[in-house]
């Protein structure tokens, strides 16, 4: 069967045209099924015709994950326990934050691997070693799961506005995935995240810092210059904020900088985001 959560959008045009001989709009319209209406099954897809919608039951399906336990935090902030389909567990974490205005903003941290290859002693996926990457689709169905659990059912001002792969895993290690994820969110038919070039094509300079730099440069395309900044993150943001005036692509890898906690790691990137666009001290 043919999961069609982990199609591009180009990738569900062909299988719909070429497999199942359906002219083209159709793809569009099972794809806006899927990231904006958040059909769970294909006959909930009440414009699309009775005979495809019975030739996608019989060769392809819709897979969530099933929340296994939620955790609360007095402010609000929601842990998923996520399992997916061959039984793996991974974890999303939907975070509530006020703006400048007042308003309830929400963010999500989304995974990208099962375990994780970097070893970082101060993490808890660490510990657990790496067992496998995740596909994109089950990447971007974390972000259903999140959208449906909280009635984001709005394209034109969504209640999830911010995505974070900060989640289980190294994004920089399942680049692939990562980048057809990413992909499929700019999709102006689809969920609709900030259209922009592909991700990988993007990346014009990475600055490194944190613990696991090493292992991330080495994930980079060769023709990505790069700034080892050790772990002087002031130095990090530096650097970072420069490139940025200078109209490069930055990637800033602190993901397995050295820690006491989520919250601090939140803090600096909080700072880093400030100091980029203000010209703040971090």
């Amino acid at each position: 069967m043919i999961d069609i959560l982990n199609l591009t959008f180009p990738e569900l045009e062909r299988f719909i045209v070429e497999d199942l001989g359906q002219p083209k709009f159709r793809a569009a319209q099972v794809w806006q099924w899927i990231w904006q209406k958040h059909a769970t099954s294909f006959d909930a897809m009440t414009d699309v015709s009775k005979q495809l919608r019975a030739k996608l039951a019989e060769v392809a399906e819709i897979v969530l994950p099933e929340i296994v336990t939620v955790q609360t935090s007095s402010d609000g902030t929601e842990k998923l326990l996520l399992r997916l389909r061959d039984g793996a567990l991974v974890e999303t974490v939907i975070l509530p934050s006020t703006g400048q205005d007042g308003s309830v903003r929400i963010a999500q941290c989304v995974s990208s691997q099962i375990g994780c290859a970097m070893g970082c002693t101060f993490c808890s996926t660490g510990t657990m070693g790496f067992i496998r990457n995740m596909t994109a689709g089950e990447i971007l169905s974390q972000v259903l799961v999140a959208r449906m659990r909280l009635g984001d059912n709005r394209i034109d001002h969504p209640i999830i506005r911010n995505l974070v792969f900060m989640g289980m895993g190294e994004p920089l290690l399942n680049l692939r995935e990562t980048t057809r994820a990413l992909e499929m969110l700019n999709h102006d038919k689809g969920m609709d995240f900030s259209p922009i070039a592909p991700f990988a094509d993007r990346i014009r300079f990475a600055v490194l810092y944190g613990e696991c730099r090493s292992k991330i440069a080495a994930a980079l395309p060769p023709s990505v210059p790069t700034a080892d900044c050790g772990m002087d993150f002031a130095l990090a943001v530096g650097t970072a904020r420069e490139h940025a005036r200078s109209g490069d692509t930055v990637l800033l890898s602190p993901a397995c900088a050295s820690m006491d906690m989520f919250r601090d790691y939140k803090e600096r990137g909080d700072r880093f985001t400030e100091y980029v666009r203000n010209g703040a001290e971090p």
